[in-house]
């Protein structure tokens, strides 16, 4: 099932697709997904791997092909175990980070966008 929508968190977040790249341990590992939804206090990605709860992560999110990537750290804050159809197969894990240490920039960049979709589906 599809996350839609707003909820009743302290940031809003709205369905968004954009190419992401986590990291963790010294950035020695790029894992590229994309994003599930985003907001001003995180992101949602799905991951092939577990990366551990609690555990500090470097984000690059790629907000459009003509802008600069957003880079900044995350903390997982919660993991989501999935299997594919009829229990077989791929196993991927819905991943929930918490910005840290974001920029002014990349705040008011994910703040525009955000707003730009909610008004857009009102």
């Amino acid at each position: 099932m599809a996350w839609e929508g707003i909820n009743n968190r302290q940031f809003p977040r709205v369905s968004y697709k954009c190419f992401i790249h986590v990291s963790k341990d010294g950035r020695d590992e790029v894992l590229e997904t994309c994003a599930v939804n985003i907001g001003l206090g995180g992101i949602a990605v799905v991951l092939d791997s577990d990366l551990g709860l609690f555990e500090n992560v470097f984000l690059e999110i790629f907000l459009g092909e003509d802008s600069a990537p957003i880079h900044c750290e995350g903390k997982i804050v919660w993991v989501v175990k999935k299997y594919s159809k009829g229990g077989e197969g791929a196993i991927t894990y819905d991943t929930g980070v918490e910005f840290e240490n974001i920029s002014s920039e990349g705040k008011e960049r994910i703040s525009v966008l955000v707003g730009e979709i909610l008004r857009a589906n009102t």
